[in-house]
């Protein structure tokens, strides 16, 4: 049985309502139709909002840069996409990235490699006792899908964020030490409070060399609702 999506947009954001046997699955979605200072989801100084050309519709550009590893974080708005992931009740983030090549056919082929050698990966991070210091910090990875190809279009992708759950799930590992704490004890502290989600192009505990990256992000989203341990 189809059912009846409900969508509500304000500035960038689309949050999206799918009735679902009694429990009302949502996602908050940015989709980046607003200007770049209302974007809730940001690479880096240098990104731009191009008006097409998205997955559909708009999207944030971060034009050719040098470096090891692109990647976009929540910014502003603290609340909506971070927080108490557990009592929002998050089972789900994911994200459109397109790897663009037409202004750099001379570097498509290190695009390429470097691609192949990748795949996307979902960090999210609590701040731990002492805000601002990233020692003690207490974070989550898990590496999903490979990277596309340069000009093959839009991926998108998602990551199981079973946030109900007690201990730290298949396909979750742990970065840092948190303070000594165990990796069950990790996964409660993130699950309890979120202070940022990141997506990184690449393992964040792999060693890359420097390239040449010219990337387009698209439709950052977050669903909460769905029926606890049923998904």
């Amino acid at each position: 049985m189809r059912t009846k999506r409900v969508t509500f947009i304000v500035g960038g954001l689309v949050l999206a309502a799918l009735p679902c046997m009694g429990n009302a699955v949502k996602y908050l979605v940015e989709t980046f139709d607003g200007p770049l200072a209302e974007a809730s989801w940001r690479a880096g100084a240098t990104d731009e909002i191009v008006t097409d050309g998205g997955n559909p519709g708009s999207f944030l550009h971060v034009p050719p840069v040098a470096t090891i590893a692109p990647s976009i974080a929540t910014k502003n708005l603290p609340g909506i996409w971070t927080g108490p992931y557990r009592f929002m009740g998050v089972v789900e983030l994911g994200i459109d990235v397109e790897l663009l090549g037409d202004a750099l056919a001379k570097d498509d082929a290190a695009l390429d490699a470097a691609s192949d050698a990748r795949s996307l990966s979902l960090e999210l991070i609590n701040e731990g006792d002492i805000r601002g210091d990233p020692t003690d910090d207490c974070i989550v990875v898990q590496v999903g899908k490979k990277l596309p190809k340069t000009g093959a279009g839009w991926r998108a992708y998602a990551f199981h964020v079973p946030s109900y759950v007690t201990s730290l799930p298949s396909g979750w590992a742990v970065r840092g030490s948190c303070g000594g704490r165990s990796p069950d004890e990790v996964w409660n502290r993130v699950m309890g409070f979120v202070d940022e989600a990141r997506f990184t192009l690449g393992d964040p505990d792999a060693a890359y060399p420097v390239q040449l990256w010219d990337v387009g992000f698209d439709d950052p989203r977050l669903l909460v609702g769905k029926n606890r341990g049923t998904e």
